[in-house]
């Protein structure tokens, strides 16, 4: 069934919340560590679907920063449907700083009927760990209504 913009247009899903279990996540250096989870995500109505996070995540950094690191979001245990790294130039000993994310996936139509899918966004830091602190911390995702194919 096409989608009749202005006139049955579907609302977004929102989903809102901090780091898993609202805690201090520890990564050590060399594991894609989750430390953001939600889901399942279902749509509310069939039709083609992509996804957006954005949020910030509050990094803290030992007294030993590591090289750099990555952080990527992800469908449940699967691969990373996008990524980004560290600014080097803020990796400094015994710091703490903001990390914004802003991340999108690409449209799809089965992965948000049900059961729906779980959404991860995990950091993975070289040579030395990083802590990812719960204050501070969260993302939003939204599921939003893509053209129809």
């Amino acid at each position: 069934m096409p989608n009749l913009y202005g006139v049955s247009t579907p609302t977004t899903v929102w989903q809102n919340t901090g780091t898993i279990g609202f805690a201090d996540i520890p990564c050590p250096a060399g594991v894609e560590t989750n430390v953001w989870s939600v889901g399942p995500i279902i749509a509310n109505c069939s039709g083609y679907y992509w996804v957006w996070i954005i949020g910030s995540f509050t990094i803290s950094i030992g007294a030993t920063p590591p090289g750099s690191y990555t952080y990527g979001a992800r469908i449940g245990a699967g691969s990373d449907f996008a990524s980004g790294g560290s600014p080097a130039q803020l990796l400094i000993a015994n710091s703490n700083f903001l990390q914004p994310i802003n991340m999108q996936g690409s449209i799809s139509e089965s992965l948000w009927r049900a059961p729906g899918s779980t959404v991860n966004v995990s950091f993975n830091p070289t040579g030395q760990g990083i802590t990812v602190r719960g204050s501070g911390s969260g993302c939003s995702l939204v599921l939003m209504r893509a053209p129809d194919q």
